[in-house]
């Protein structure tokens, strides 16, 4: 059984649409990743799981159990559903324990310390207030508080936006060992795609209010349902191809396997690459200038124009230290097979 069942789920405010028929599973202890445009519907979603909000209609189970629909809307603080809200929201005028206990039915010092060698924070810490925490610390005392009740689902609610890249990357691969260390099901909402991908088992594509896709990070990343998607979950270079069977399609990189056959009846379509699939190869290729260079330490991002086709550049990305300069003449070539959109 899923842990987590949504069924054609609607929310409105007003003439404002927030969701719009959504429907999918999570299953017992993975991890999903709700991803979308600003006004996407991200976080009616997660309020509607939570029990902030009632859908207007469609249904939310937890273990079988309805939490919403069918005329039945179970209060928030009956779900037992964890949340780690954007800026953690502890209570300023309580003390690191006092927060840490907030969710326990009675103080319990022992369980309160239990929970800070959980998320791995010192217990001298027990004694301070919010403002004399980093915001890495601020944030694990918050997920201590939601787990303090051993909740079968934990809502994430960009809880990692306030943070510094390196800290962001730290805390979210703190938490996903936690969470998965407990076996806890859980639901990350954000707005960055780097974050989302490396986080989810599964991936939730949302806009406008309707799922657009979702399934595994790799699938959705490789095989984007449409050219939105696509943009939306990285650089995506979309070409203009004409088809040939079986699985091959000519463009301005030259001849590229597909990820799937075209139908007999289709001659041209849109192929998607990413720039990791093109590479620099002194023998085969297109030639090009290099004219940008975005140099990022470990990996760099080239922009290189084509030769014959000056309003179309392309961007690689490359590992190493040392790309070519500016100005360099250089062959650009695919590696791997295009998506060719509208492929099931």
């Amino acid at each position: 059984m899923s842990r987590l069942e949504l069924r054609d789920v609607h929310k409105a405010y007003g003439a404002v649409r927030a969701l719009a028929g959504v429907s999918f599973d999570v299953a017992a202890g993975s991890r999903t990743a709700v991803i979308g445009p600003s006004g996407s519907g991200k976080t009616s979603l997660l309020r509607v799981i939570a029990g902030f909000e009632l859908p207007d209609a469609g249904s939310v189970s937890l273990d079988g159990r309805v939490l919403a629909g069918a005329g039945t809307g179970v209060p928030a603080h009956l779900r037992r559903i964890g949340l780690v809200p954007q800026d953690g929201a502890l209570f300023p005028h309580l003390t690191v324990a006092q927060n840490v206990g907030f969710g326990l039915a009675r103080p319990d010092p022992a369980r309160t310390a239990e929970l800070m060698d959980l998320v791995e924070l010192d217990r001298a810490l027990l004694l301070r207030w919010p403002h004399e925490l980093s915001g890495g610390q601020q944030q694990r005392v918050a997920l201590a508080r939601a787990l303090a009740q051993r909740p079968p689902l934990m809502l994430l609610d960009e809880p990692f936006s306030a943070l510094d890249t390196g800290l962001r990357v730290s805390a979210r691969r703190a938490v996903v060992q936690l969470l998965s260390g407990a076996g806890i099901t859980s639901i990350l909402v954000t707005h960055d795609q780097a974050e989302a991908l490396s986080y989810a088992d599964q991936l939730v594509v949302l806009r406008n209010g309707r799922l657009v896709q979702a399934g595994t990070p790799q699938h959705v990343y490789r095989r984007p349902v449409d050219e939105a998607t696509a943009h939306f979950l990285g650089d995506a270079l979309v070409l203009d191809a004409r088809l040939h069977e079986p699985g091959w399609a000519d463009c301005e990189l030259g001849r590229i396997a597909l990820d799937r056959a075209a139908p007999a009846s289709q001659r041209e379509g849109r192929i998607l690459l990413r720039p990791e699939q093109l590479q620099l190869d002194g023998a085969a290729g297109r030639e090009g200038t290099v004219t940008e260079i975005d140099f990022n330490g470990a990996t760099s991002r080239l922009t290189v124009m084509l030769d014959g086709t000056p309003d179309r550049s392309v961007a690689i990305r490359r590992a190493g230290f040392e790309p070519p300069g500016r100005g360099s003449r250089v062959r650009v070539a695919v590696a791997g097979t295009a998506h060719l959109f509208g492929s099931p």
